[in-house]
């Protein structure tokens, strides 16, 4: 193909990303009242709170298809306080201005991956975006959910930690911990990448969560009955690997505890990985978004929307494998992409499917799982190694001082 050619062909390509982007963002504004679940359950349960209220009292209706009946307040009370500037608006434009806020936290989001992603992104990785996980990028724009918000400040944490600035990194993750609260578990990362000051800023970060704690059994008790009653959620919201051997083991009868098969599965991921880690010793940049597979793996609640953190880590193992095998992974990675969009489009649709296909349910609910142990493989396999090689090669030249200042300069990059 001519260079002319090209450069046209990728033009429209780029263009059709676009299009299809802001097809999908014109359709949540259009059809809002069937949109933006999560953020009307937000908004109303701190309307409640401004108004005197207990906002864990009740659950709230929302008008969606696929919903069965009202949907809790599941976050800490600290969260209240976040969302009820937001009640001074009509709900019908404060959902609107929420979605503006989202949308400026994917492009900052992008923009933060490409320091742990160093993968050129075209149209065609742009069309993977939009349709990977089941679309998990799409269900955070259209529940409305902090996903965006909670991996914005991930991943710039970690890039502030990776530059030395770990009090920075507590500080976001603390922040995330005043939302959801499985993320404070991040600041164990303080251990490994902490430096010389970890000891103090983890502890003062360990100050924040005692008084985030303290906080939540003093202005809502009720709190940890509202978010225990979310955990046996199951399937297309909430493909992890404990849900998936709760269903699996109810549709087989074996005599297996689930807890116990999935508390053997995380130990097995977990230690395969400390050992890989520890025998490769990757870069810190190529680590961090393999982090965040490993998390999707054995943490007990991973929400659809979630898998958006495993977006970098997805484009970094494209890259890695050869064409045969890229081709395979990015039709596992988008196999179901039409559920999610067909879901919130035309929710009895889809519902009349499953009753057809019962079996459908479960595979569709759990390919993002499927995807992020299929990650978790390429990444032990490929990445990581290549990493590690590259690393450690020698200049061409066997120069002392050369090797010296390419050795400066690749920790320098570890932390930027």
């Amino acid at each position: 193909m001519q260079p002319a050619a090209a450069d046209r062909g990728g033009r429209w390509a780029r263009a059709l990303v676009a299009a299809l982007l802001a097809l999908a963002v014109m359709y949540l504004i259009v059809a809002a009242q069937h949109f933006h679940w999560d953020f009307r359950v937000y908004y109303r349960a701190a309307a409640t709170w401004v108004g005197g209220g207990d906002p864990y009292a009740r659950g709230y209706p929302v008008e969606i298809g696929f919903v069965a009946g009202p949907l809790p307040f599941v976050y800490p009370p600290v969260a209240l306080a976040a969302f009820a500037p937001l009640t001074l608006l009509p709900e019908s434009a404060a959902v609107l201005v929420w979605l503006g806020l989202e949308l400026g936290a994917l492009i900052a989001l992008v923009r933060t991956w490409r320091r742990f992603a160093p993968v050129p992104l075209d149209a065609r990785r742009g069309l993977f975006l939009l349709f990977a996980f089941n679309g998990a990028l799409y269900a955070a724009l259209a529940s409305g959910n902090v996903a965006l918000f909670e991996a914005l400040a991930l991943f710039v944490g970690f890039d502030a930690l990776l530059r030395d600035r770990p009090g920075r990194f507590a500080a976001l993750v603390v922040a995330t911990g005043a939302l959801k609260v499985l993320p404070l578990l991040w600041l164990g990362a303080l251990l490994v990448w902490g430096g010389p000051r970890r000891g103090r800023v983890l502890g003062l970060a360990l100050g924040g969560v005692a008084l985030l704690a303290a906080l939540t059994a003093v202005l809502a008790p009720a709190y940890l009955e509202a978010a225990a009653a979310q955990l046996d959620e199951r399937r297309w919201t909430n493909p992890t690997t404990l849900a998936a051997l709760r269903d699996l083991l109810e549709r087989t009868e074996l005599a297996l505890s689930p807890l116990a098969v999935y508390a053997v599965s995380a130990a097995a991921i977990l230690a395969i990985t400390a050992a890989r880690i520890a025998r490769l010793r990757p870069p810190a940049r190529t680590l961090v978004p393999f982090l965040f597979v490993v998390a999707a793996l054995v943490l007990p609640r991973f929400k659809n929307y979630s898998y958006v953190e495993l977006l970098p880590a997805a484009l970094v193992a494209i890259q890695a494998c050869g064409r045969p095998a890229r081709i395979a992974l990015v039709a596992l990675l988008c196999v179901v992409l039409p559920w999610s969009y067909l879901l919130v489009a035309s929710p009895t649709w889809c519902q009349a499917l499953e009753h057809a296909l019962p079996v459908s349910r479960f595979v569709w609910g759990y390919t993002p799982l499927a995807g992020a142990f299929t990650l978790w493989l390429v990444y032990l396999a490929r990445v990581l190694p290549a990493a590690s090689d590259e690393r450690r090669r020698p200049p061409l030249n066997g120069d002392v001082a050369v090797r010296s200042r390419i050795h400066r300069a690749r920790e320098l990059g570890d932390r930027e």
